[in-house]
């Protein structure tokens, strides 16, 4: 597969999982060794750690969340290893209702054929730049 379809697919099904809540499924998209780094910097270690921390959060405040996805860019950076940017949108967090909160996730996926999996994820939340801070 190209690095681009092979990107769509996982962005895909990253969402499709989400916005189902079923972390199962979510989980089923890493490899038992991936690492994934939250918004607020947690690092989860494992396929097990990743689906069980979503799913405190999908059984609270992301419980009625809807997150939509595009693929930035994707490139091979090996045989079987894909590096991509994803663009995300979050809105239903019941802790910001109204508020839709913009993310960069970067993925490195690992795979041949039709079956690829995360082996890392980082999860950025794009945020205006602070106000310039002009030397005294």
């Amino acid at each position: 597969m190209e690095p681009t379809a092979v990107a769509e697919e996982i962005a895909a099904a990253f969402a499709r999982a989400w916005n189902r809540h079923d972390m199962p499924e979510f989980g089923a998209l890493f490899d038992e060794g991936a690492t994934f780094v939250n918004i607020v910097g947690v690092l989860m270690t494992g396929r097990g750690e990743i689906e069980e921390q979503h799913g405190r959060v999908h059984a609270g405040p992301y419980r009625n969340s809807v997150l939509a996805v595009s693929v930035h860019d994707a490139v091979a950076l090996a045989p079987g290893i894909v590096l991509c940017h994803v663009r995300a949108e979050l809105s239903g967090d019941e802790r910001r209702p109204g508020e839709t909160r913009s993310t960069i996730l970067t993925f490195v996926i690992t795979g041949e054929g039709d079956r690829w999996k995360g082996s890392a994820a980082h999860n950025t939340v794009v945020a205006p730049p602070p106000d310039a801070v002009t030397p005294a």
